[in-house]
């Protein structure tokens, strides 16, 4: 029976499709609780070993790395990476995704990273999946889970995100809503426009990722203006739910983990990985704050749609 299967395996190895004892490195900024949900995610499709199980590394299919560089400088970092000869990097967070991009012999997808296109510029062994939902998904989500908001007021700066309410006003129709968008120059002219916003007929206001838009003194303005004319505020962040947010649109870690496991696959199976571009977050999680939400007398239906999970 040994001897049949030492026969065997090396034509096993051969075989189109199927994927051997690889090493993957996870680089992480710091040990952070979303991190391991995304890590949660992607081992439920690339399932690892935490280390080396020993004898010849093709009977062992992934063998997972985990580095956490706070402390480490860039310097130790490849080479730490590097001492593991990984066949896949793994980059969670901003500063991983900065260290890691300086190996280009390995192939490397970042996740939970707020803006990767200026670190993996150049490069072509690098990939990932986007920390930002795209308008239709978050334009969807607020359609089912807030049915009755048909008129949301939005205020952008145009030069940060203006792609984005662009492809809003593209895709709210399908979802029969109407966006009153208020494009802005600079944050001081948001007292003046929130006046402007009282007398549209709001049914909610959808807060984006601006950072022109958005300071501690602007969130508070825009937090109080809601609470005052019992405008539900849709926000990007958990964290704004505590502070009088109605709902929160986030992305689904878990299944961000998911992709990014699905992607590793195909790398690994040998799909070139200057041919995999990077992928917007394909699922939301919409928490709400159940005190706002009766307050305003919100119908929010806490039912989970395709594309998301609860």
């Amino acid at each position: 029976m040994k001897k049949a299967l030492l026969i065997i395996l090396p034509f096993l190895l051969l075989l189109p499709g199927m994927v051997f004892g690889h090493d993957i490195v996870a680089i992480m900024d710091a040990e952070r609780p979303h991190y391991e949900q995304a890590m949660g995610g992607f081992l439920q499709v690339c399932s690892c070993s935490s280390k080396p199980v020993g004898g010849v590394k093709s009977v062992n299919p992934f063998t997972l790395h985990r580095l956490i560089i706070s402390g480490m400088n860039d310097d130790q970092i490849t080479s730490s990476v590097q001492a593991h000869r990984p066949d896949l990097i793994i980059a969670m967070g901003n500063r991983s995704l900065r260290a890691a991009a300086k190996i280009r012999n390995v192939p490397i997808i970042y996740l939970m990273v707020t803006n990767p296109a200026h670190i993996i510029a150049g490069h072509n062994n690098i990939t990932g999946i986007n920390f930002r939902l795209t308008a239709s998904l978050q334009l969807e989500s607020i359609h089912t889970h807030l049915q009755d908001l048909k008129r949301l007021g939005v205020i952008y700066d145009p030069r940060r995100t203006g792609k984005l309410i662009d492809q809003a006003q593209i895709a709210a129709p399908n979802y029969a809503m109407e966006l009153l968008t208020h494009p802005i120059a600079s944050r001081n002219e948001i007292p003046q426009l929130l006046h402007v916003m009282q007398k549209e007929n709001l049914d909610g206001f959808w807060m984006i990722p601006d950072l022109t838009v958005l300071s501690p003194a602007t969130i508070q303005e825009i937090l109080l203006f809601s609470l005052e004319n019992k405008i539900p505020l849709i926000t990007f962040a958990d964290k704004y739910l505590q502070q009088g947010a109605a709902v929160a649109i986030t992305v689904n870690l878990s299944a961000m983990g998911i992709q990014a496991g699905k992607m590793a696959l195909s790398i690994l199976a040998g799909k070139p990985i200057a041919t995999i571009p990077p992928q917007p977050a394909k699922r939301s999680l919409v928490n709400g704050n159940d005190l706002i939400i009766k307050k305003m007398g919100v119908n929010f239906k806490k039912t989970t749609p395709a594309g998301e999970t609860q």
